[in-house]
C-alpha cells in the first residue's frame, strides 16, 4: 500500500449473524489479520479523523468474544483516539501512559502484540499524507470473504483451523462462561456496563491483583484461587449441592482450582457473592489495606494476611479458606472496622477452629482436614457472624444451633460471659488462651481457679498465677528445649 498498489489479505472464512439491520460477521479465522486491519485503521483515525465521531461508533464495532480484556482495549483504544506523531514519544508509550489504560493490560500477551503492532504502523505509515482516504476510499486493502455456511461447513471446523494457537487459560474460560452464563439469565440487568462483572474483573480487579499481588506472574490462578475458595464457600453453607455430591465436589475444588465444572456451581448468589467480595477488598487495599490481626493464630497464621494466602493458594488448608471466610463475613457486615472488635471475632473463630477436631483419645488435630468438618465449619460461622460485631455481647445472648465444636463453642460462651460481667479480666482471659500449649481450650484452667457453675466461684488471682505457670514453662519461645512442653 505504500506503494499505491492494493494489498489483498486473502481469504478470511466465518459466518454473518443478527438481523437483516443488524448484522455482524463472526470470523472463525484471520484474527491476526483482522486485527491488524483494525489498528491500521484506528491509527489513520486517531492521526488525521480524531474529531469524526461516526468513525469512532464505527470502530467500536470491532470486538473479540472471549477475550475480554482484549475487547475492553479496543474499545478504549477508540474512545480514547487522539495521539501525537512528532516522534517525541512511541504510540504504545503513549497509550501506556494514558488514564484510561489498566496497568493490568501490561501483562495480556494479546494486548502487547498490539500495541508492538501499532508502533510497527507507526513507523511504516507515519510519513503517509491522507492515509484515511487511501484506506476507505481507495479502498487500498481488501480479502476474500468465504461464508462456511454457504458451504455446508459447521463451526467445529474453527477448532482445527486454531489447533495451533495459544490456549485459553482456566481463568479466561471461566470468565467467558461466567460473561454468557450472567448474560443468559440476567443476573445485572441493572447495573450499568462499567460496573458489570465481566468489566471490572478486566479491568479494575485485574489491576487490584496485579499492584498488589504476584507470583510467577500468574494473576490468573490468583483470580482463580479467589473464586475457587468463595464458590466453596457457597457450597458449603447453601442448599445448591447437598450430601455426598456436596462433599464430593468441596473435595475436587479444595485439590484443583481449575475444573472445568466450576461454572455449574455458580448460581445467581454465589455470583453477586463473588462480586461483593471483590469489590470489598478492592476498596480496602485502596483504602489503606487489609485491617491487621495481632493474635497468634497458631499453626494457621498465615503469610502477609489471609487474603494473601489465598491468592498464593499453594499450601491453602480448609483451615485457612474458614479463617479468610470468617474475616470476610466480618469485613462485609461491618463497614465501619473497629479494630478491638474484628481480633476479638477472629479470637473466637480461631479457638474454635483449633479445637474443633480433637479426637476421643485427646490427640489435638488442629487442622480441619476434612470437607464434612470444612462444611460444619462454614456453617457455625455463618451462624455467629451475625454478632461478629460484638462477639462476645453476641454470645451472651444467643442461643446457637450449629451442633459442631459444641464444647469449644460452650467454653467461648462460657468466656464471653465472663469478659461482660467482669471485663477488668478480659486481658488475663486472652493471655490464658495465647498460650501454645493450651490454644483456646481454657476450661479445666478457670476450674482450677474455682469455677464450677458461676462465675462468682472464680478466683481471679489464682488464675493469674496458674496463666504465669503456664507462660513459664508451656510456651515453645522459651530457651529449654522445650523438654516441659514434649513431656508434657
Amino acid at each position: 500500500m505504500v506503494s499505491g498498489l492494493p494489498i489483498n489479505l486473502d481469504f478470511i472464512y466465518g459466518n454473518i449473524t443478527g438481523s437483516q439491520e443488524d448484522k455482524i460477521f463472526q470470523p472463525l479465522d484471520g484474527q491476526q489479520r483482522l486485527t491488524t486491519l483494525f489498528l491500521i485503521h484506528w491509527y489513520a483515525y486517531a492521526k488525521e479523523k480524531s474529531a469524526d465521531e461516526t468513525i469512532r461508533e464505527t470502530l467500536k464495532k470491532f470486538s473479540y468474544e472471549t477475550r475480554l480484556s482484549s475487547r475492553r482495549f479496543c474499545k478504549a483504544l477508540a474512545d480514547n483516539g487522539s495521539i501525537t506523531t512528532d516522534g517525541t514519544k512511541s504510540i504504545s508509550s503513549q497509550i501506556y501512559d494514558s488514564k484510561w489504560f489498566f496497568i493490568s493490560w501490561k501483562h495480556d500477551p494479546t494486548i502487547r502484540a498490539m500495541l508492538n503492532a501499532v508502533d510497527m504502523i507507526h513507523s511504516i505509515m507515519g510519513d503517509i499524507d491522507g492515509l484515511w482516504d487511501k484506506l476507505v476510499k481507495n479502498s487500498s486493502i481488501t480479502f476474500h470473504l468465504l461464508i462456511l455456511e454457504n458451504f455446508g461447513l459447521s463451526d467445529d471446523l474453527y477448532i482445527k483451523m486454531n489447533a495451533r494457537g495459544r490456549i485459553l487459560t482456566p481463568f479466561e474460560n471461566l470468565k467467558a462462561e461466567l460473561q454468557d452464563k450472567s448474560m443468559k439469565e440476567n443476573w445485572e440487568s441493572d447495573r450499568t456496563e462499567t460496573d458489570k462483572f465481566s468489566y471490572k474483573i478486566d479491568t479494575l480487579w485485574t489491576d487490584f491483583l496485579w499492584k498488589n499481588f504476584r507470583k510467577d506472574n500468574s494473576v490468573d490462578n490468583a483470580h482463580m484461587n479467589l473464586i475457587t475458595t468463595l464458590v466453596m464457600v457457597k457450597l458449603a453453607t447453601g442448599t445448591l449441592l447437598k450430601g455426598a455430591e456436596r462433599t464430593d465436589m468441596i473435595r475436587r475444588l479444595n485439590e484443583d482450582n481449575s475444573l472445568r465444572a466450576l461454572i455449574r456451581y455458580i448460581d445467581k448468589d454465589t455470583f453477586n457473592y463473588i462480586y461483593s467480595v471483590y469489590e470489598l477488598y478492592c476498596r480496602l487495599v485502596e483504602n489503606g489495606g487489609v485491617p491487621r490481626l495481632d493474635i497468634d493464630m497458631w499453626r494457621h497464621t498465615p503469610e502477609k494476611d489471609l487474603l494473601y494466602q489465598i491468592l498464593k493458594g499453594d499450601s491453602t488448608s480448609y483451615s485457612h479458606k474458614i479463617l479468610f471466610y470468617a474475616q470476610t463475613e466480618y469485613l462485609l457486615r461491618n463497614k465501619d472496622v473497629d479494630p478491638e472488635k474484628y481480633e476479638e471475632w477472629m479470637r473466637v473463630t480461631r479457638n474454635i477452629l483449633s479445637r474443633a477436631d480433637i479426637t476421643k483419645e485427646g490427640k489435638r488435630n488442629d487442622i480441619v482436614r476434612s470437607p464434612e468438618s470444612f462444611s460444619g465449619a462454614m456453617n457455625l460461622i455463618s451462624e455467629l457472624a451475625a454478632g461478629s460485631g460484638d462477639i462476645y455481647k453476641y454470645l451472651c445472648s444467643a442461643a446457637v444451633v450449629s451442633s459442631f465444636a459444641r464444647e469449644q463453642v460452650k467454653e467461648e460462651i462460657l468466656k464471653a460471659r465472663i469478659i461482660n460481667q467482669t471485663p477488668l479480666n478480659k486481658t488475663l482471659i486472652f493471655k490464658t488462651e495465647d498460650n501454645e500449649l493450651l490454644r483456646g481450650k481454657i476450661g479445666f484452667v478457670l476450674e482450677c481457679a474455682g469455677y464450677k457453675d458461676d462465675i462468682d466461684e472464680i478466683d481471679f488471682d489464682l488464675l493469674a498465677g496458674i496463666q504465669k505457670v503456664f507462660e513459664k514453662y508451656f510456651n515453645k519461645d522459651l530457651d529449654n528445649n522445650y523438654k516441659e512442653f514434649d513431656m508434657l
